[in-house]
């Protein structure tokens, strides 16, 4: 196979469309470092499958409804109170990166592993004693018959200040499919093949704030 050579120095790349200084730079750090700016075309190719892999951090997006009433102090034909309806979205970085570890053997000998370094600390404990204090009412009164009398004592949903309002159902299934459109064509990487098919190179996780 003959392999290319590509020259990726600032003066080249800056004219493509999507060029900024850090994703020019960005890119650099998965390159080869070379003492000068020119690459394989398969230093391209493994860049590219890195990025498709799990070796390489990720992110995911959260969103949710931000409504807001603007009640006028004087109300005229032109100044009435306000309902405003908006969609606020984030970014979060993977926090641990599995750079470098090797997923086809045991990272230690199972003799070496302390029984302190897998079970779950009195913290984890107190924070799943907790959490099943909800969920296990709800099992109890679904699938065992004598308890269903009790199904209108459970709570399914845990209240809190703002539950009133995250109840109501803001946005319509069209809305959210825009929402949703504008979030995969800014935030998801992909590459435009010469067929002018894009392919997605890293799969985002799209989530909501409970």
């Amino acid at each position: 196979m003959e392999v290319c050579t590509i020259d990726f120095s600032t003066e080249a790349v800056s004219n493509c469309t999507h060029f900024t200084e850090s994703v020019y730079e960005s890119c650099k750090e998965i390159l080869p470092q070379n003492t000068v700016d020119l690459v394989e075309d398969t230093d391209i190719v493994s860049a590219l499958n890195m990025l498709k892999g799990e070796n390489s951090q990720k992110f995911r997006i959260v969103g949710d409804n931000w409504d807001l009433e603007v009640k006028a102090r004087c109300q005229t034909k032109s100044q009435t109170n306000k309902s405003m309806h908006y969609f606020h979205a984030y970014a979060v970085k993977d926090r641990v990166v599995p750079k470098g570890l090797d997923s086809t053997g045991p990272q230690k000998s199972i003799d070496e592993i302390e029984m302190q370094e897998i079970l779950p600390t009195p913290e984890v404990q107190e924070a799943i004693i907790s959490d099943l204090a909800y969920i296990i009412p709800r099992v109890l009164v679904k699938y065992l018959t004598p308890y269903k009398a009790f199904s209108k004592a459970v709570m399914y949903h845990i209240p809190h200040a703002h539950s009133k309002e995250m109840a109501e159902k803001i946005r319509s299934a069209a809305e959210m499919a825009q929402i949703l459109d504008v979030l995969q064509a800014k935030y998801v990487p992909t590459v435009t093949s010469a067929g002018g098919e894009a392919e997605i190179l890293q799969k985002v996780i799209f989530d909501g704030i409970n």
